[in-house]
């Protein structure tokens, strides 16, 4: 067999510029039909591939050799014996009249190819196997690109045709893509890191699609070097609902930065003036958010679309710090730095945290600034009952359920709860249409009272236990 093997390295090295290895090996195996080995035929190209390997055939050429047999791999796992040159002329055929190319491979180790893919009218390219295959090379193939599982990262040309990528496939690269593109799996903008893609036939998100979206460090600028980014040149513009953005921050990006105490603007998808369907609001869902030490008190990010100069709906990611933040930087930050600014932290150890201290409207740093909770005996018409007056953020929604009625607001629930005797927190409680606030503080700005009456206490206000509770949700 690696007499034969030589012999047909010896052979290929005599083809002419553009001579098929393929024709070569049909040419062999027609002329020496005794002389094949029992050998299934995937082996003979891998011990072939070793041959040209010892030889001392260069990486680039390897991986265009590699690159070509694969599809007839695919074709004939059978003994090489069995493989009649009919069959080869069948395949060959069929190749030609299909133009279509399937690549596939599993594993870890990225594959390329360096050179071109052509195939005239009506060639096509279908990415299947959990590989990624990097394409650098300026390909010409019009029938059309198909992603089903791996990535696909693009650095010169995906052909001219229509890009898909399914549920199972990723599409990344910097380059441009001259097909309609559609993504209904993964778009990952950049070579390997952050990076601007550019679309130049049109591009659109299905309900199932995602876009990851990388950013760098603590900036808004450097779009394609410190953000991932998006240009669409012409053609439509399509998010559909459903499509998501999923965020992963890295490098210097911490949220205990200063720069995520302000709020922050990135142009995800810049939009030229040749795209049709930019009247749309559509946007992305907010997905995965990734790294960064991110948590959900400290802000939250939201897409949104804004008209640029030329009218076209621009997709942008915004971030707004949540109120929690705001509240911590003016009220312990910027007075004492050096104070615990955690939620959980209780720098005036008066025993209430700062989470506490932010959603009724007390002094963090006082222990004398006592949270504005306050149990009253009678409303403000004199009618007695055992009353509950807390301070809620400005906003807050009307208070619902039983028996213990609840409100969210600025990324905190309050709830209040109902007790006939000490432990037991299961009896119903009543929201009051006006707050009891009689001779009650004034509140600082941001606040309103809210008061609650323990169901059935009317004309005794000393019956029962009232208590409000805050968390995030």
């Amino acid at each position: 067999m690696l007499e034969a093997l030589r012999q047909f390295t010896a052979a290929t090295k005599s083809l002419p510029p553009g001579g098929s290895v393929i024709e070569a090996a049909k040419d062999y195996a027609r002329r020496h039909p005794t002389n094949v080995a029992s050998k299934l035929l995937p082996d003979v190209v891998k011990e072939f591939i070793a041959a040209k390997t010892q030889d001392g055939a260069s990486q680039a050429y390897l991986r265009t050799l590699r690159f070509h047999l694969k599809p007839l791999q695919d074709r004939f796992k059978t003994d090489i014996k069995n493989v009649q040159a009919s069959d080869l002329d069948a395949w060959l055929r069929e190749a030609k009249h299909s133009g279509t190319l399937t690549i596939g491979g599993d594993g870890t180790t990225p594959a390329a190819y360096t050179g071109i893919i052509s195939g005239g009218t009506g060639g096509a390219l279908i990415k299947t196997g959990a590989r990624t295959l990097t394409l650098s090379g300026g390909n010409t193939y019009s029938g059309g690109t198909t992603v089903n599982q791996g990535t696909l990262l693009v650095t010169n040309a995906a052909g001219t045709g229509p890009v898909t990528v399914n549920s199972g496939g990723t599409l990344a690269g910097n380059s441009l893509i001259g097909g309609s593109t559609t993504i209904s799996g993964t778009h990952a903008p950049g070579n390997n890191g952050v990076g601007i893609q550019t679309f130049s036939g049109g591009l659109a998100y299905t309900a199932s699609g995602h876009l990851q979206w990388q950013l760098t460090d603590n900036v808004t600028t450097g779009r394609g070097t410190s953000f991932d980014a998006i240009n669409v040149n012409s053609g439509t513009f399509a998010i559909a609902t459903g499509a998501a953005l999923d965020i992963t921050v890295s490098g210097a990006v911490n949220f205990t930065n200063t720069f995520w105490d302000t709020a922050h603007t990135w142009t995800i998808a810049d939009l030229g003036a040749g795209v049709t369907g930019t009247g749309c609001t559509e946007t992305f869902t907010i997905g995965t958010i990734t790294g960064g030490g991110y948590n959900v008190s400290e802000g939250y990010f939201a897409v949104t679309r804004i008209a640029d100069g030329s009218g076209k709906n621009d997709v942008i990611l915004t971030w707004t710090p949540s109120a929690y933040e705001v509240w911590r930087i003016a009220n312990i930050t910027n007075l004492n730095g050096s104070a615990s600014i955690a939620p959980t932290s209780d720098p005036d150890l008066d025993g209430n945290n700062n989470l506490a201290e932010f959603a009724f409207g007390s002094d963090p740093l006082s222990a004398a600034g006592q949270t504005k909770i306050f149990p009253k005996t009678a409303d403000d018409l004199g009618n007695r009952a055992s009353i509950l007056t807390i301070a809620v953020r400005t906003g807050t929604p009307a208070f619902t359920g039983s028996p213990s009625p609840s409100a969210t607001n600025d990324g905190i629930t309050y709830t209040i709860q109902g007790a006939s005797t000490i432990g037991t927190w299961d009896t119903s409680v009543t929201p009051l249409a006006s707050p009891a606030i009689t001779g009650l503080p004034t509140l600082p700005s941001g606040y309103e009272y809210r008061s609650f009456t323990l169901t059935g206490s009317s004309g005794q206000p000393g019956t029962g236990f009232l208590r409000a509770t805050v968390t995030k949700p």
